[in-house]
C-alpha cells in the first residue's frame, strides 16, 4: 500500500532535478558564446516584424521581449533555461489529470523528473525556433485535453491560441493538429471530441491569417524558402533515412529504450487498454503520427536532430503511464548516470583550450563567436566615417549582436539568413563609404569594381587575422548589376502567387 509520505516522495526530488537542470544552464549559458544561428535571432529582436525571411516571427519577438532586460548571453537565453522545468510541470499536471489517487500523484512527480532529467532536457541553453514552437504546442496539447476532459469551450479557445502561437513558431505543429484529427476519428462518435476541435480551429484562424497577411504582402517568402527553396537539392537516399533513426534513438535514449523492451508485455498491455484513457490515448497518437511522418519524408529529406523534439514531451506522457512503477524508477535513475556522465563531459570539454579544435572544420567559426564582441567594438570605432557590413550573414548577425551598430550583409550570400535582404536597401547607400569586414582571407580585386578606391586593413585576435575593406564611394550600378542580379536569379526566381504577375518585393526595390 502507498503511503502519503512515500506518494510525495518523487516531489522533493522533481524539484531538486530541475533546479540543478537551471544551474548548470545558466553556468553553460554564461559560458559558451552566441552561435550564429543565436545571433540571427537575435538581430531580429532588435527589428520587430510581422514576419521574417527563413521562418515566422515568434522567436523573433521573443528577442525583442528579451533585450529589454539586458543583451548577455544568459538574458537573451533565460525563455530556454526555464522551457524545460515549465514543460516538465504542465507534464506533472497533466498525469495528476488522469487519476486523482496518490499512486497518479507519486507517478506524476516521477514522469516530470523523468523529462528533466533527460540530457536533451537537463543541458543545452541554446537559443532556437524550436523552444517557443514546444511551449506553445505542449500548452495547446493541455488545453485541448482539459477541454475534452472537462467540456469547457474556454479550454478549447486556449487550445486555439497556443496552437496559432505554436504555427507563427515553427510549421511543425501542423503535424500536432494532424494528430489531433486522427484522435477524433479513432473516437468517431464522440462529439465533444469533435466540438472542442472546431472551437480549437476556430481561436487559431487569426494567428493564420496574420502569417498569411505578411507573407502576401512579402511574395509567400516564409513559405517559398521552406517547402521549396532549402528542399531543392534534396534526393532520395537510404542513408538519410539511416540518419532519422539514430537520431530518434538519440532522444528516446539507451536507457528509456532498454525498459520499454524489458516492459514490453506491460507496455502492450497498456496499448490495448487506450480506449480507457484519453490522455494517454492523445498522448500516443500526438507522438507517433509525426514521428511516422518524419520517418516516411525522410528517404528524400535530411532532418536534424530537433525537428521532432517538439513531439517528445508527448513520449514521456506515455513512458510515465504505460512503464510499470518499478521500470519507471530505473529508468529514472539510469538516465540519471547517463546525464550526469554527458554533463561532466560537457564541462570537460568546455574548459579545453580553443586550439584543441583548431584541426577541426567548426574551429573558425568557434573563433568567430569567441571574438563577436571584441570585433563588433573595432567595429564601432569605425562607425562614424563607414556604413558597417560583413560578407555573411553569421558574420553580420553576431556583429550586430553584439553591438548597437547596424551590420549590413554585402555580397550575395547563400540561401539561408537573407533577412538582410528585407532590412538592407543598397540604393540609399550609392555614393557613401563602406566598411566589408571579412573572417574569409579575401582580397582587394573581389570589392574594387564596386568602389572608386578600397583599402585593406588587418586585424589580429586570438592568432586569427580578420580583414577590414575599406571602400569609398559605392558605385551602386555596378552591385546591382554584378550582385543583385545574382541574388535574384538565384534567390528570387519566382513569381508570386495571387499577385497579378509581380514578381517579388526584391524586384520591386531594385529592378
Amino acid at each position: 500500500m502507498i503511503t502519503q509520505r512515500n506518494a510525495l516522495s518523487w516531489k522533493p526530488i522533481f524539484w531538486i532535478v530541475a533546479g540543478l537542470s537551471v544551474f548548470v544552464k545558466l553556468i553553460l549559458a554564461a559560458v559558451i558564446p552566441l552561435t550564429g544561428d543565436e545571433a540571427y535571432y537575435v538581430m531580429w529582436g532588435k527589428y520587430p516584424a510581422l514576419g521574417y525571411y527563413d521562418q515566422p516571427p515568434m522567436i523573433g519577438w521573443w528577442m525583442t521581449v528579451m533585450r529589454f532586460f539586458g543583451t548577455s548571453p544568459v538574458i537573451l537565453r533565460l525563455p530556454v533555461i526555464l522551457l524545460s522545468p515549465a514543460l516538465a510541470l504542465i507534464i506533472v499536471d497533466l498525469l495528476k489529470r488522469a487519476g486523482g489517487d496518490l499512486k497518479t500523484s507519486h507517478r506524476a512527480f516521477l514522469g516530470g523528473a523523468l523529462f528533466l532529467i533527460a540530457p536533451i532536457h537537463f543541458l543545452l541553453p541554446i537559443l532556437s525556433t524550436d523552444a517557443p514552437l514546444i511551449l506553445f504546442s505542449v500548452l495547446c496539447f493541455y488545453f485541448f485535453y482539459r477541454a475534452i476532459e472537462e467540456d469547457r469551450s474556454l479550454w478549447a479557445t486556449f487550445a486555439g491560441m497556443f496552437f496559432g502561437l505554436a504555427f507563427l513558431s515553427k510549421y511543425f505543429v501542423v503535424l500536432l493538429g494532424l494528430s489531433f484529427l486522427v484522435f477524433a476519428v479513432l473516437d468517431l462518435r464522440n462529439q465533444k471530441v469533435w466540438k472542442m476541435g472546431m472551437i480549437c480551429i476556430l481561436a487559431a484562424l487569426p494567428f493564420f491569417a496574420l502569417h498569411l497577411y505578411w507573407n502576401a504582402s512579402h511574395c509567400w517568402v516564409n513559405f517559398v524558402f521552406n517547402i521549396s527553396g532549402r528542399n531543392v537539392a534534396e534526393t532520395y537516399h537510404l542513408e538519410k533515412l539511416k540518419e532519422f533513426f539514430k537520431f530518434q534513438l538519440a532522444l528516446i535514449g539507451p536507457v528509456a529504450l532498454y525498459f520499454l523492451i524489458r516492459s514490453r508485455k506491460a507496455v502492450s498491455a497498456a496499448f490495448k487498454s487506450l480506449h480507457r484513457n484519453p490522455l494517454e490515448r492523445l498522448a500516443v497518437v500526438s507522438f507517433l503520427i509525426p514521428i511516422l511522418i518524419f520517418g516516411l519524408s525522410a528517404f528524400k529529406f535530411r532532418q536534424g536532430l530537433h525537428w521532432t523534439l517538439s513531439f517528445y514531451p508527448y513520449f514521456y506522457i506515455v513512458l510515465a503511464t504505460v512503464l510499470p512503477e518499478a521500470d519507471l524508477k530505473s529508468t529514472f535513475r539510469w538516465t540519471a548516470v547517463l546525464t550526469g556522465a554527458a554533463t561532466t563531459w560537457v564541462i570537460l570539454v568546455l574548459g579545453l583550450p580553443v586550439e584543441t579544435w583548431k584541426n577541426h572544420a567548426f574551429y573558425p567559426g568557434l573563433k568567430m563567436y569567441l571574438a563577436a564582441p571584441r570585433l563588433s567594438r573595432v567595429l564601432e570605432s569605425y562607425q562614424k566615417d563607414y556604413i558597417l557590413s560583413a560578407d555573411g550573414y553569421t558574420e553580420a548577425a553576431l556583429l550586430e549582436a553584439s553591438s548597437g551598430a547596424r551590420v549590413h550583409v554585402f555580397g550575395e550570400g547563400v540561401l539561408f539568413g537573407r533577412q538582410d535582404d528585407l532590412l538592407s536597401d543598397f540604393r540609399d547607400l550609392a555614393g557613401q563609404d563602406i566598411l566589408i569586414f571579412s573572417r574569409h582571407g579575401r582580397d582587394l580585386a573581389e570589392y574594387q569594381p564596386y568602389f572608386e578606391k578600397v583599402t585593406l586593413r588587418e586585424i589580429q585576435l586570438d592568432g586569427k587575422v580578420y580583414r577590414l575593406f575599406l571602400g569609398h564611394h559605392f558605385q551602386y550600378s555596378q552591385y546591382r548589376d554584378r550582385v543583385l542580379n545574382g541574388v535574384l536569379s538565384n534567390y528570387y526566381p519566382w513569381v508570386c502567387p495571387f499577385s497579378s504577375g509581380k514578381r517579388c518585393f526584391f524586384v520591386g526595390k531594385y529592378f
